[in-house]
């Protein structure tokens, strides 16, 4: 009987518990580079021309300097606006959800880690990407920059994400006066790996393209 305790008693022992959501907050782009081994999909939320035909406000794809899909999109200053970014592997589909329109994009690659970027480069200028919830789990953290040249990238770990998952939150873009054009407010949500062997020195090009 000792002998059966003990044994279960290992058992339980040899079993971790749930992490759960893991959060940490990097620096820098260089950073952020530096941790993604693979970038399965990108969607991204910016300030474009508020709406105009001139370029986009809301994309997905491998890459933001060339997405795979875009929409038009007038935000409003200072609103908190719900979004939702979905995977289904049933149909290997990547899903991105703002304001009624849903653009998709089918990655090519395995992912665990998710990325939230803001960057807001105009003085008076804010992002905030808030109330997260992954899976039913609430995020107890969240990502926001302020200008003049604000940058902060909210790191998420511990969950499932590739056999498929929802991510639900709110983003608010916020401006004085003349909006920001472009990138230069706005927020990404990358998926991909961590690197399991050390990366290479990053790049300027991965980096500028962040930037446009």
């Amino acid at each position: 009987m000792r002998v059966l305790l003990a044994a279960a008693a290992a058992l339980i022992i040899a079993v971790p518990a749930s992490a759960g959501i893991i959060t940490s907050h990097l620096s820098s782009d260089a950073d952020m580079i530096a941790a993604i081994r693979n970038v399965a999909a990108v969607a991204e939320g910016r300030i474009g021309d508020l709406g105009g035909v001139a370029t986009f406000e809301l994309d997905i794809g491998d890459d933001t300097g060339n997405p795979a899909s875009t929409a038009q999109h007038a935000w409003q200053n200072g609103v908190s606006e719900p979004f939702a970014l979905a995977y289904d592997p049933g149909t290997n589909l990547m899903s991105f959800t703002l304001d009624g329109k849903t653009l998709t994009y089918s990655p090519a690659l395995s992912f665990r880690e998710i990325f939230v970027r803001t960057r807001a480069v105009n003085d008076g200028s804010s992002v905030h990407v808030r109330d997260l919830v992954i899976n039913g789990e609430s995020v107890e953290d969240f990502a926001s920059a302020a200008g003049p040249d604000g940058l902060d990238i909210l790191a998420i770990s511990g969950v499932e994400l590739y056999e498929g998952f929802t991510m639900t939150g709110t983003a608010n873009l916020a401006w004085t006066e003349t909006p920001p054009t472009n990138s230069r407010l706005a927020f990404q949500i990358k998926i991909g790996d961590a690197p399991t062997v050390p990366v290479e020195a990053s790049t300027w090009g991965k980096i500028k393209s962040l930037f446009r």
